[in-house]
């Protein structure tokens, strides 16, 4: 990428923070695939509903859409 403003920078520092948190949560819990859809479960404890479904758009969900900005709103 070209160079990145500051408030990009920004963005993806935090966003590497909420990614290794949810990577955490993920190795922490202990389910592999769930019906439920955290926090929309019955049992609302994060560890007990947490799976690959909610990883996926909680921790791969941001990169993309910050990535589709990227991509959309260059000024050339």
């Amino acid at each position: 990428m070209k160079k990145l403003l500051r408030k990009q920078r920004q963005l993806i520092t935090v966003y590497i923070v909420w990614f290794f948190l949810n990577l955490v949560v993920l190795f922490m819990s202990d389910k592999s695939w769930s019906s439920e859809f955290w926090p929309f479960a019955e049992d609302t404890a994060l560890l007990k509903a947490y799976d690959f479904s909610e990883f996926l758009v909680y921790a791969i969900g941001p990169a993309v859409l910050f990535f589709a900005y990227l991509m959309f709103s260059k000024k050339d």
